[in-house]
């Protein structure tokens, strides 16, 4: 059974770009149709996703 949401956080963190982007080539490969919600630090890997919610702290 496939997952429809896969939540991931800073999976990729340790990784090189070039890692990183394979490793989510590969979820976007074998895992079609799932929604996949990342947190990441990496902004080099943006344009793999669909649309990105930049985090702001709320004010004191």
């Amino acid at each position: 059974m496939k997952p429809r949401i896969l939540f991931i956080d800073e999976m990729t963190n340790q990784l090189d770009e070039a890692s990183a982007r394979e490793i989510l080539g590969l979820l976007k490969k074998n895992l079609p149709g799932c929604s996949v919600i990342a947190v990441t630090h990496q902004k080099e890997l943006s344009d793999l996703f669909e649309g990105r919610i930049p985090w702001r702290p709320v004010p004191a």
